[in-house]
């Protein structure tokens, strides 16, 4: 009888502990493996980092239904939903397709404006996406010389330009900006007190020579006769 009953705990207790095995088993939940040809990407689960492309080990995920992401700058962010089963490894396959480039401009010592294509997008440091295809390229500043340049913009592609722009010395520099040049209005020589001043300043200059000439060519002329009052004839 004692043989019997220890032979029935022992077979009790392996299945409790068989159980108890497959139970954690089925709680553990399952692995997700993610493959891209778009290198560097960074991968999100619910909105949560958890690694990049190419992944090193498959991701543990609880069973259940997950949100999983792509992102990378200058490409199209892809996002699908997986089911994670429990004991299960489970395989998605995402790759991006890029839309821009990354153009980077920075002129040392001084703040210049970009453009691009004509539209200005903002002053240096510039970091910004352009979309890919032949892009021409502007910087400019007061007084210095314009930078210009055709680039050919390829997706995911970094373009960074550090330039030294060169001084125009037939511009207006940047401190006299604040100083517009004085200049007269148009028909200003028509104005009456103009006009004015000129008669008087042309009256001036004869009496001044006039004044400053020799006394005898003043005298009157032998031929001039001088009239006098009565009785003094």
């Amino acid at each position: 009888m004692r043989l019997v009953a220890l032979l029935l705990f022992i077979s009790s207790v392996v299945g409790l502990r068989a159980e108890a095995r497959a139970a954690s088993k089925k709680g553990r939940g399952g692995k997700l493996v993610v493959l891209s040809t778009t290198a560097g990407a960074d991968i999100f689960v619910d909105d949560r980092r958890v690694g990049a492309v190419p992944s090193d080990r498959p991701l543990k995920l609880s069973a259940g239904a997950h949100t999983v992401r792509l992102e990378l700058r200058g490409y199209a962010p892809v996002e699908k939903v997986v089911k994670i089963r429990r004991g299960r490894t489970r395989t998605v396959e995402i790759d991006l397709l890029a839309h821009s480039g990354v153009v980077m401009v920075e002129t040392p010592g001084i703040t210049a404006e970009v453009v691009i294509d004509g539209k200005p997008l903002g002053p240096t440091p510039f970091d910004g996406d352009v979309v890919i295809g032949p892009r021409m390229i502007l910087v400019r500043a007061p007084g210095y010389k314009p930078f210009a340049t055709k680039l050919l913009i390829k997706g995911g592609q970094l373009y960074p330009l550090s330039l030294d722009l060169e001084v125009d010395p037939l511009a207006q520099r940047p401190a006299d900006l604040g100083s517009p040049a004085w200049s007269l209005p148009a028909g200003w020589y028509k104005e009456p007190w103009v006009l004015a001043t000129a008669g008087v300043m042309v009256l001036g200059t004869a009496a001044a020579m006039w004044l400053s000439g020799d006394p005898e060519d003043r005298a009157p002329s032998a031929d001039h006769t001088l009239k006098i009052g009565r009785g003094y004839e």
